[in-house]
């Protein structure tokens, strides 16, 4: 019990514990070389689960892509899968994104989000100069 406590206690001491769990680095998203469909893919599962079909409708694309670009992001860890039944002989597979596909695409908000406020910050600055 006491090995257990002690081996508790020294993980959550140290030094990269906070670099793994509290940290806002950007580490997983510059880690991983994202295309700009797989990003449209972790989107549209960012709200719910669904099905390949259902994906497909909503970023327009045709199956055979959208399913190669799903068993890419199930290689990377982004997406993973689950078979549910609906009727005694019919069950469907649903796509939804793990933890690491969240911190993606919330870092990336964030870094455009402060791209686009440097970008009117520049523009109203601009605008000041040339009123001068």
């Amino acid at each position: 019990m006491v090995e257990y406590w002690e081996r508790k206690c020294n993980s959550y001491s140290s030094p990269d514990f906070g670099d793994k769990y509290g940290s806002d680095s950007t580490s997983t998203a510059n880690d991983m070389d994202l295309d700009e469909w797989e990003l449209r893919v972790l989107t549209a599962l960012k709200s719910s689960s669904k099905t390949e079909k259902r994906i497909c409708k909503e970023i327009k694309l045709n199956t055979s892509i959208v399913s190669e670009l799903i068993t890419a992001l199930i290689e990377k860890g982004l997406i993973s899968s689950a078979r549910k039944r609906r009727l005694f002989f019919y069950s469907s597979e649903y796509f939804s994104t793990t933890l690491e596909a969240l911190k993606i695409l919330q870092s990336r908000s964030r870094h455009q989000k402060k791209n686009e406020d440097g970008l009117i910050e520049h523009i109203l600055a601009l605008a000041t100069y040339w009123l001068r």
